[in-house]
């Protein structure tokens, strides 16, 4: 049996840890560092697993992992696949792993909490899983921007791993043709299998949406809706935005920065609503994430 690794080992054993977690649809990249991308995943296993969803991989974890996948068993269910390949031409639907708990995703707020914004050259606390082409600059907490937080945020939380086209397709890298460029970030967390790439025109209700829009390409923005009031059409958005939209960070659209406010009365004091907020963007993405909304709106509740 394997030691007990948990976030911060390294080696072979976490190295099969993360080969079993993707052979039962969690996928990580096996690069033999157990780091926020693989923790997610393993409490995300632990969770489908009926286990402790501590994140640490004891002998009842590796037990479970050791175990063939449900794909393996069953030669009838060839066509049920748990996660969207590159080559699906419409990941609008998944069946991918359950929601995960907003829990899993607030350690990585904390220190997005005092970064201030900057459209070049803007940084992150932590790569996500697959991102080994960034050199180190682009490694902090100084600094962050819209694609470079949602990035960071939906790469860790989730696990990608991100590919090199994904991440460029997420970034709006510079000199890339835009007619290759399928649906940006939601496009990727639906190849991921967390994520359910929405229709046009969809509203983002019932859920936690990542949305990338454009009023002109490649001129645009990437965010989350947290959540939506179906009786007003208001939105809470987290996003990193700049200081002219009160924000200059990480924060709550309409409310400020999150290192200095609190959202648990956001319908009486946000006046943005999705139709306001939506109508000069001339092409939007979205993608309803795999994170259970009740958790995020107890969340918020407590802010």
């Amino acid at each position: 049996m394997p030691m007990t690794i948990q976030k911060g080992s390294t080696g072979d054993d976490v190295v099969q840890c993360q080969l079993d977690l993707t052979k039962h649809g969690y996928p990580c990249t096996a690069d033999g560092i157990f780091g926020a991308g693989t923790e997610a995943q393993v409490k995300a296993f632990q969770t489908a697993s009926d286990l402790t969803a501590d994140g640490i991989v004891g002998s009842q974890t590796w037990e479970a992992l050791d175990a063939p996948a449900p794909s393996d068993d069953d030669d009838d269910d060839d066509e049920d696949t748990d996660e969207l390949s590159e080559d699906t031409d419409d990941p609008t639907t998944w069946d991918g792993p359950p929601d995960r708990p907003w829990s899993d995703f607030l350690p990585l707020l904390g220190p997005a909490m005092t970064a201030t914004y900057q459209l070049s050259g803007a940084q992150m606390p932590e790569f996500p899983p697959g991102v080994t082409f960034l050199p180190d600059k682009y490694l902090g907490e100084a600094t962050t921007n819209c694609t470079m937080f949602t990035s960071y945020f939906c790469g860790n939380g989730f696990g990608g791993p991100f590919t090199l086209d994904q991440w460029n397709e997420w970034q709006v890298a510079k000199g890339a043709d835009e007619s290759v460029y399928k649906g940006y970030g939601p496009w990727a967390v639906g190849q991921w299998g967390v994520g359910e790439v929405m229709p046009k025109g969809a509203v983002p209700k019932d859920g936690v949406y990542l949305i990338q829009s454009f009023t002109t390409w490649p001129k645009g923005h990437s965010w989350l809706v947290l959540d939506y009031d179906e009786a007003t059409g208001k939105i809470l958005t987290l996003e990193s935005n700049t200081s002219g939209t009160g924000l200059n960070g990480v924060g709550f659209g309409d409310l400020g920065p999150i290192r200095s406010t609190n959202a648990h009365d956001w319908k009486d004091r946000v006046t943005m609503t999705w139709t306001s907020r939506t109508k000069n963007y001339s092409q939007i993405y979205m993608a309803r994430l795999a994170i259970n909304h009740q958790s995020v709106l107890d969340w918020i509740a407590d802010q």
